[in-house]
């Protein structure tokens, strides 16, 4: 049968007071049993019994007995600095020294310390103190230690304590035994127990089962928002690279090439006295027939963007400049790598503000900005006679308007510049310090930067941003 809670309450009132009547008249009945059989009354201790006096202390043996018990559980077995510092002071309090057992003393005897050691900045016994009372307090919490000669170490003291097993108040009547109880006693009780849970344990639980529901579901929902934040926010590559990494078509990187010169076939041209040497990457009267060469700078920065493509999980193909076609270059983004010897490249720029420009009859090389047409940044001949110490870069993302692909430009004046652009297309820092002054919109917009490098020993150093264009 269930009933609602008035009912319940009702219900348990009266069955209370008929038990309580019921329980009342079987202790007299009892009393009167008592009154005329005084020597068998069964809650009457005698000297017999096996109960404990409080007033009495443990024998040693059974002390010394208890400390091995302790000594050999989980809660001291695993600390000998504990184990040592409980059974010497209770070794000493059995032997009667328990005035001894001071601070100083202890550190002395039991850790090894000088004697006049300095107890304030070595605070070694009284830290060693606190962890044996704690484990104490642990032993003793456990269920199985019930029965046992209780061994404690008061705050503020050294002098362990030694306390006997169930030493009930004397004044305190004994309960009686399980067989003195009438059912309808014990019964009452029961009812009475159930009366309580109710109202003192289960609300309580409830409620502290629907407090934890709410913090675990608070918890998930922080962890999901910011595991959502993680995946939702991108990274300086990710902002930059954006129009080739959320294209659904690979990205072709074309590289661009030198004709090789009869040099670079034969380095040797004394013996064969036949040959004409040219300059490196100048084209001769034969120079059609003459097979390609790729520059190491550019495909070192081609295999760089190749590794960060890879890292975005981002599927890619290459081909040279010389084997790139127009229909190549229509089928998804594209990255050209490389502008004088990269003629893809010098197409595209043609109407971008900043651009490369070559006079071969001067042999001379530089950018140009259309926005000061006299002006030739970065001049420089390309015969090796002077060395390089500084260089000038291009990288651009810009949608081509011929194909209408995503094109990016990652270009230098000499292969050293080349070098540093590409490192500065694939380098998180360079792009963050970038994006934080770069102009509004750029990501919507079409991006030209103008680079600059110092050269050392053919070692590009880090990139530096002199210009940029949006439009």
């Amino acid at each position: 049968m269930i009933l609602d809670t008035p009912t319940k309450a009702a219900y348990y009132t009266v069955t209370l007071r008929d038990r309580e009547r019921r329980g009342r008249n079987y202790m007299a009945n009892l009393q009167t049993v008592r009154e005329a059989h005084p020597g068998e009354e069964g809650g009457t201790h005698t000297a017999g019994s096996p109960s404990m006096n409080p007033s009495h202390s443990p024998t040693p043996e059974a002390t010394r007995e208890q400390l091995e018990r302790l000594l050999a559980s989980p809660h001291f077995a695993s600390s000998p600095r504990c184990q040592k510092l409980l059974r010497y002071v209770v070794e000493k309090t059995i032997q009667g020294s328990a005035e001894s057992l001071k601070e100083r003393n202890l550190g002395v005897e039991v850790f090894g310390r000088e004697a006049a050691y300095d107890t304030n900045a070595n605070p070694m016994v009284r830290v060693a103190a606190g962890e044996v009372r704690k484990k104490l307090a642990q032993y003793y919490f456990e269920p199985g230690s019930l029965g046992q000669i209780r061994i404690e170490i008061p705050v503020g003291s050294y002098v362990p304590e030694f306390t006997l097993p169930n030493p009930g108040p004397a004044d305190k009547k004994r309960a009686p035994r399980p067989e003195a109880v009438h059912p309808d006693v014990a019964e009452v009780q029961a009812e009475a127990t159930l009366v309580a849970v109710p109202l003192a344990t289960v609300r309580p639980r409830r409620r502290a089962v629907k407090l934890a529901v709410l913090a675990s579901g608070l918890l998930a929902i922080c962890a999901g928002l910011l595991g959502w934040r993680a995946i939702t926010v991108e990274s300086p590559i990710q902002k930059f690279w954006a129009p080739a990494l959320k294209s659904p078509n690979q990205v072709l990187l074309c590289s661009g090439q030198l004709r090789a010169s009869r040099m670079q076939l034969d380095p040797m041209p004394s013996r064969n006295p036949g040959a004409t040497a040219t300059p490196f990457g100048q084209q001769g009267d034969d120079a059609p027939n003459l097979p390609q060469v790729a520059v190491l700078n550019d495909s070192i920065t081609l295999a760089n963007i190749a590794g960060m493509l890879r890292s975005e999980r981002k599927q890619f193909w290459v081909r040279s400049e010389r084997n790139a076609n127009y229909e190549a270059l229509q089928r998804g983004p594209v990255v050209l790598i490389g502008a004088l010897n990269n003629d893809w490249t010098m197409h595209l720029m043609r109407n971008m503000r900043f651009q490369f420009n070559q006079d071969e009859r001067a042999k001379l090389w530089w950018i140009s900005d259309q926005k000061n047409p006299g002006v030739k940044l970065g001049a420089k001949s390309p015969d090796g006679k002077v060395p390089l110490t500084q260089d000038l870069a291009i990288v651009a993302r810009v949608l081509d308007p011929e194909t209408r692909q995503p094109a990016f430009i990652v270009a230098g004046l000499t292969s050293e510049g080349t070098l540093a652009a590409g490192n500065f297309v694939t380098n998180p820092q360079y792009l963050s310090d970038f994006l934080k002054t770069a102009l509004p919109n750029w990501q919507n917009a079409n991006l030209e930067i103008l680079l600059s490098v110092n050269v050392i020993d053919n070692q590009p150093g880090p990139p530096r941003v002199i210009a940029s264009s949006v439009w």
